[in-house]
């Protein structure tokens, strides 16, 4: 995980944004068909670290 922080700023926010899109598509596909635990799981792992780059997002000066 530490890997992903030391990316440059503009490349956390963007990568974050996007992994967060792609985390949020992927819950309504699992809200509407169900797909189980597994599908779930890593739904929340792509929530949680594009959720983390995002909002560890600082603009250097």
């Amino acid at each position: 995980m530490s890997v992903l922080y030391k990316l440059s700023s503009k490349t956390r926010l963007v990568s974050g944004s996007i992994i967060f899109v792609l985390g949020m598509l992927s819950f309504l596909y699992i809200y509407k068909y169900d797909t189980g635990f597994f599908e779930g799981f890593i739904t929340g792992i792509l929530i949680g670290i594009g959720f983390g780059l995002v909002i560890t997002y600082k603009k250097k000066e």
